[in-house]
């Protein structure tokens, strides 16, 4: 802080010329004593500082007693597995009215779980290979797409997506667009015998 507080004053009264060069400053009294103070008071100093500029509400919740644990949840989410797929947005963005264009770049091993869009999708296979079930998933076949490959996902279309070598498609659709996915479902092997 006080080196900033240097700066500025240098700067305000014509000291200094250079935006980009970082004054030279000799340290203060107050500088000195603080790197004479032992670590246990600069640490207690801190959070001194800490504590005070939390409001006091928050600090009672931190300070308080622990919530009780959350209910045993006993339902399935659709979750992504594997590695982490990447979007770049090329043009306009799903949520938003109009064309969108994207770049989805999945690793090797990516895989989705059941989910479907609200808008057609448009997709092109730039690189890697796609593999997807589409329509009724419990007797849907295993479809296949190679390089140069399009296909479309049609709107509302119930689909589960992998990738076993890093891919990279071109997505085209108009939005508005949402994904939705399947609601959660209590399974009777996940619930707790008593």
């Amino acid at each position: 802080m006080l080196v900033l507080q240097a700066a500025k004053t240098r700067w305000k009264h014509g000291h200094h010329t250079n935006p980009f060069e970082v004054p030279s400053i000799r340290p203060s009294s107050r500088m000195i004593k603080l790197r004479q103070l032992s670590r246990p008071a600069v640490v207690a100093g801190a959070l001194a500082i800490v504590t005070a500029s939390v409001p006091l509400s928050a600090q009672r919740t931190v300070v308080g007693t622990v919530p009780p644990p959350a209910p045993l949840d006993t339902a399935w989410h659709a979750t992504l597995t594997g590695p982490i797929p990447l979007i770049r947005r090329v043009i306009g963005v799903r949520a938003d009215s109009g064309a969108f264009r994207e770049l989805y770049q999945t690793p090797a091993g990516t895989s989705s779980g059941a989910h479907r869009h609200t808008a057609d999708m448009w997709i092109k296979v730039l690189s890697g290979r796609q593999f997807i079930l589409m329509g009724d998933l419990e007797h849907a076949q295993v479809q296949r797409f190679d390089v140069g490959s399009t296909f479309v996902i049609p709107a509302n279309t119930w689909h589960v997506e992998w990738f076993e070598e890093d891919t990279l498609v071109e997505i085209f659709g108009v939005g508005p667009m949402r994904t939705e996915r399947p609601p959660t479902v209590t399974r009777p092997s996940a619930m707790p015998s008593h």
